[in-house]
């Protein structure tokens, strides 16, 4: 058994106990607080069914959080809503002028 064989096995042993096959590569965004949201699309093994994995720092550890389509799509419509309640309450800075030296 040759070096690629052995490497292809490997993989999809690793996948069958993982139980899911990556669809897309990890998408991380900055948080503002420090470190790092990853999000990544991928496809259950033994349902086929779609979802999306975040993995967020939580702690020391990190939090995977595997979530249907609905649940992503009620998420972000809840993420969006609440962005824009907190933009609308918002009351803008008041800039002071600069001072001329």
């Amino acid at each position: 058994m040759d070096f690629i064989t052995k490497i292809a096995k490997g993989l999809a042993a690793v996948q069958a106990t993982v139980g899911s096959d990556e669809l897309g590569p990890k998408q991380p965004l900055a948080l503002e607080a420090g470190g790092t949201l990853n999000l990544q699309a991928r496809r259950k093994r033994e349902t086929n069914q779609r979802i999306m994995r975040l993995e967020t720092p939580l702690g020391e550890g990190l939090a995977r959080i595997d979530l249907s389509a609905a649940d992503a799509r009620a998420l972000a419509e809840a993420l969006t809503g609440f962005a824009n309640s907190v933009a609308e309450d918002a009351k803008p800075v008041p800039v002071l002028p600069k001072t001329q030296e």
